[in-house]
């Protein structure tokens, strides 16, 4: 539904170019809707004039896979539904679906939640997340995942953001210690070195915003992760995931060439930068924003493919214990 001959993607439905292949019939289809900020854009533009129209978007690196009227969400991000029979989300003028997620184009309405079985139901989350709900009790968001299926992402005392951005994509929370992740990745990728004991000055500062802006962000498609002028790397739960799922797949980054003396690229040490131990059989890698597991935990799995991922702007909550909980959960331990 974008485009036109001046190439400004701002203008919608213009004339001649309303039809792509033609493979979907009544429905229309927009792109980069969370990167670009572009979320109102189908519901304001589009089905005001085209109101028996189905709108479905989704982000960059993310599809929908449509089997005859049967779409399922792949991918690191998130996809959308604009007049469906469904409820919208609260406030919003669309329907949020996650990788795993599966929709009727037909019907319009969902045919299964990525969740679903799993034990890490809403309910469960709520439980975790209930100190949150008090008013001034603080913010925290949560993403939890498996085989590629995001099974819970929400978030807990964040308001509205603007233009319906994702509530677990902004705002931006201070990583803490878990900003030694980056750190890690980014000494290994030579192009861009960081320097030793990070440092207060924009000269010490430099090479990794220049990392994460560049050899650690693009490959997995950070647009808002940030450091601060103190050294500590500021990021979203949905971003996290996207480095999670660059670090299960070994080709996403690796070292240049030249750096091996000509060999073949390489791929970074993924362990570097994370306490590692053994739950259920399987190595498992974990790190906190502060001591103990408090304020935030990024906990990584590998070879179950399982990542969770849960950040707060309280110094108090025990995020690793709360991860915990979700992990055996998620595992059948309990």
């Amino acid at each position: 539904m974008r485009g036109a001959p001046s190439n400004n993607n701002m203008i919608m439905d213009h004339p001649g170019y309303q039809k792509g292949f033609a493979y979907l019939r009544g429905v229309g289809v927009d792109q980069h809707v969370v990167a670009r900020e572009r979320l109102p854009d189908l519901a304001d533009s589009i089905i005001t004039r085209y109101p028996q129209l189905l709108g479905i978007s989704e982000d960059e690196g993310t599809a929908w896979v449509i089997r005859g009227d049967t779409g399922t969400i792949v991918g690191r991000s998130k996809g959308f539904v604009y007049n469906g029979t469904d409820p919208n989300d609260d406030g919003k003028p669309f329907l949020t679906l996650q990788p795993g997620d599966v929709y009727d184009l037909g019907a319009r309405r969902i045919m299964a939640r990525a969740g679903d079985g799993s034990g890490v139901t809403p309910a469960f989350v709520d439980s975790l997340f209930a100190r949150f709900s008090a008013a001034g009790a603080g913010q925290a968001t949560v993403l939890v995942a498996r085989q590629g299926k995001v099974i819970a992402n929400r978030s807990f005392g964040v308001p509205p953001q603007a233009r319906y951005m994702p509530t677990t994509t902004v705002p931006l929370f201070s990583l803490g210690e878990m900003s030694s992740v980056f750190r890690s990745i980014c000494d290994q990728l030579p192009d861009t070195p960081t320097t030793a004991g990070g440092g207060d000055s924009a000269a010490a500062l430099s090479p990794l915003r220049r990392c994460l802006s560049q050899r650690a962000g693009s490959p997995v498609g950070l647009r808002r992760t940030t450091v601060t002028e103190g050294g500590e790397v500021r990021s979203s739960v949905d971003e996290l995931y996207r480095v999670s799922l660059g670090l299960e797949h070994p080709p996403t980054y690796s070292r240049s060439a030249s750096a091996q003396g000509g060999a073949a690229r390489a791929p970074i040490d993924g362990s570097r930068g994370w306490q590692m131990d053994r739950v259920a059989g399987t190595t498992r890698y974990r790190v906190f924003a502060a001591d103990g597991g408090r304020q935030g935990a990024w906990v990584r799995i590998p070879e179950q493919h399982v990542s969770i991922i849960i950040l707060t702007d309280v110094a108090a909550v025990d995020a690793g214990a709360m991860a915990e909980t979700i992990e055996a959960r998620l595992l059948g331990q309990r």
